[in-house]
């Protein structure tokens, strides 16, 4: 018994010194694993007015559009009202009280895109719908449940996009968007992120 004891101590013993080697250099000690990337070209469907199987969502994390389907598998919808105006939903806004959906926070910004390089940590507004203008930038904030529960900087995926045109006879959004992919890190800039 404690034989086996004392090599469970040591067990740790290199686990801890293994992981504060790798963390030199590093405040957190926590690596992204995946680059933050940018979509220049994204086309979806507005939500209403079109056939239920064009892609009028999106996942986020992928930059992926997906039509709408009864799973719910998607992050946000898109839409256009009656004025012209381009309308955003996120998955608990479009499904019901019923179906259980994860969270997602839409807040917009009045800093140009280029120069948002960091997510901020608080002003999202979470399942509901925003009137989007055309080029200003929206900021996306979505727990995702893909991600660990024991993530020790959150289940937080973030992302920023913003709508570039609409065509109204053909019921299209066309945006880009820029997105880091991996779990609690806030970076909105090219590369892999330290933050």
């Amino acid at each position: 018994m404690k034989m086996m004891r004392g090599r469970y101590v040591a067990l740790l013993v290199a686990i801890a010194a293994t992981v504060g080697v790798d963390a030199c250099g590093d405040v957190t000690g926590l690596r992204a694993q995946l680059e933050n990337f940018a979509v220049d070209s994204i086309v979806v469907h507005a939500m209403n007015g079109s056939p239920p199987a064009l892609p009028a969502a999106m996942i986020v994390r992928a930059a992926a559009v997906v039509p709408i389907t009864a799973d719910y598998n998607f992050d946000v919808a898109f839409d256009i009202d009656n004025s012209g105006a381009v309308v955003i939903h996120t998955v608990k806004a479009v499904a019901s009280q019923f179906i259980p959906a994860h969270r997602v926070g839409l807040q917009l910004s009045s800093k140009p895109y280029d120069e948002i390089t960091s997510s901020p940590t608080s002003g999202f507004v979470y399942d509901s719908s925003l009137t989007v203008p055309i080029g200003q930038t929206v900021l996306v904030d979505i727990i995702d449940q893909s991600c660990s529960l024991y993530s020790f900087l959150g289940q937080n995926i973030r992302a920023k996009f913003a709508v570039d045109s609409l065509s109204l006879s053909q019921r299209l959004v066309y945006l880009h968007a820029f997105v880091d992919p991996n779990c609690g890190f806030r970076s909105l800039s090219p590369g892999t992120p330290k933050e």
